[in-house]
C-alpha cells in the first residue's frame, strides 16, 4: 500500500495528456491478457492490432453492459490470472440501478481500493487520533440501535499505517431518531453515512444540532449527492461534507478535491470515459454515461463497462491535480 501511495503521489501531479498516453499504455497490456484468456474478449478484439492502441483503436471497442455482465459474467471471466496478482476474490452489488452483479478481482485490486482509501484520508488531513463513526446499511441486520457496535480502531488501511481513536459503526436501517439519539451519545469527530441517511438526519435534527460539539466532518457515500444536502450540512452543522463516487465492480471511481467541491478521476488506476447519446466523448459542462475500464483487474476485465450512471465533465481543477 505505501509502495502505491508514492506511486500515486507522483501521478496526480501528471499533465491529462501524460495521463492519457499511461492510460493507454496500461489498456493495452490488458487488452492483450483479455483477448488470450477470457472467452468473450477473445471474440470482441480478435480483429484488432494490439501492439499498436491509440484512443481511435480503444474507442471502437463495443461497451460491455451491465446486462452482459450479469448474464455472461463467467464468459467475461479470465482462465488464469498472473501469479503476482494473488488470489481471485468476488465482489457483489445491487448497484444504483437495483441489477445485482457479481464480478471477479484479484489482491492487488484489493489492495488498489486499500491504497485509493489512504489518499483520500490523506488529502483531508483527518486525525486518526479522534472518534471516526459510521452510520450505513448492513446487510446482515447487524449493528443496530441503540448500541450499535464499537470497534478498538479505524481498521485497515487507516490503522496499518497509525495508532488511532476508536470507530463506531450503526446500521442505517435503525430509526433516524435513534441514529440521533445514539450519535449525540457518542459524539464523534467524523460520521460516514449515505446521502439520503444524512437528508434525513438533518430533518430530524431541525435548527439545532444538540450536542454533536465535536463534529469535524461529514463523508457521504454509496448515492448521488444533491447540492442541497451539502449546503444544509453546511448550516446546520458548520462542518463540510466531503463525498466520494465509488463501485464495487471498478472500486473508486472519483475522490471528493481537498480543495474544492468537486471530483478527481482517480485516473492512474481507471480510465473513465463520459459518453453523449451518440458515444462521443463529452467536454466539459456537458452531461453522458459513464463508461469504466479497470486498469488492474486482469481477473474479470471491464472494458469500456457502462455502469449505468451520468455525470458531468468538470474544468481542469485549480488544485493542478
Amino acid at each position: 500500500i505505501y509502495q502505491l501511495l508514492q506511486h500515486m503521489e507522483s501521478r496526480q501531479w501528471w499533465s491529462p495528456a501524460r495521463l492519457r498516453r499511461q492510460q493507454l499504455r496500461d489498456a493495452a497490456v490488458l487488452l492483450r491478457y483479455a483477448r488470450e484468456y477470457s472467452p468473450i474478449y477473445a471474440e470482441r478484439l480478435k480483429s484488432l492490432d494490439l501492439n499498436n492502441v491509440d484512443k481511435e483503436l480503444f474507442c471502437s471497442i463495443p461497451l460491455l453492459t451491465r446486462q452482459e455482465l450479469q448474464s455472461q459474467r463467467d464468459q467475461l471471466a479470465c482462465r488464469q490470472i498472473p501469479e503476482q496478482h494473488g488470489n481471485r476474490l468476488h465482489y457483489t452489488t445491487s448497484g444504483s440501478t437495483g441489477t445485482p452483479v457479481t464480478v471477479d478481482g484479484t489482491m492487488l485490486t484489493s489492495v488498489i481500493w486499500s491504497a485509493v482509501t489512504m489518499r483520500d484520508h490523506l488529502w483531508h488531513r483527518r486525525d486518526h487520533r479522534l472518534i471516526n463513526a459510521a452510520v450505513r446499511w448492513q446487510a446482515d441486520n447487524s449493528a443496530m440501535a441503540p448500541d450499535g457496535r464499537e470497534l478498538p480502531d479505524w481498521g485497515p488501511p487507516f490503522s496499518q499505517f497509525y495508532a488511532t481513536g476508536p470507530a463506531l459503526l450503526l446500521n442505517s436501517a435503525s430509526p433516524l431518531d435513534e441514529q440521533l439519539h445514539w450519535l449525540r451519545r457518542h459524539n464523534p469527530h467524523y460520521l460516514i453515512t449515505h446521502p439520503s441517511n444524512l437528508e434525513g438526519l438533518l430533518q430530524e435534527m431541525g435548527d439545532a444540532p444538540q450536542e454533536l460539539t465535536q463534529l469535524r466532518e461529514i463523508r457521504t457515500v454509496g448515492e448521488s449527492l444533491a447540492e442541497s444536502t451539502r449546503q444544509r450540512t453546511t448550516e446546520i452543522l458548520d462542518v463540510p461534507v466531503v463525498d466520494f463516487y465509488t463501485c464495487q465492480e471498478s472500486g473508486y471511481i472519483a475522490l471528493q478535491c481537498p480543495d474544492h467541491p468537486h471530483y478527481h478521476l482517480q485516473a492512474d488506476q481507471l480510465l473513465v470515459e463520459v459518453l453523449d447519446a451518440n458515444g462521443k466523448a463529452c467536454g466539459p459542462g456537458e452531461q453522458g454515461q459513464v463508461v469504466l475500464t479497470s486498469l488492474s483487474n486482469y481477473a474479470m476485465p471491464l472494458i469500456r463497462y457502462s455502469i449505468g450512471d451520468y455525470a458531468e465533465v468538470g474544468e481542469p481543477c485549480p488544485c493542478g491535480r
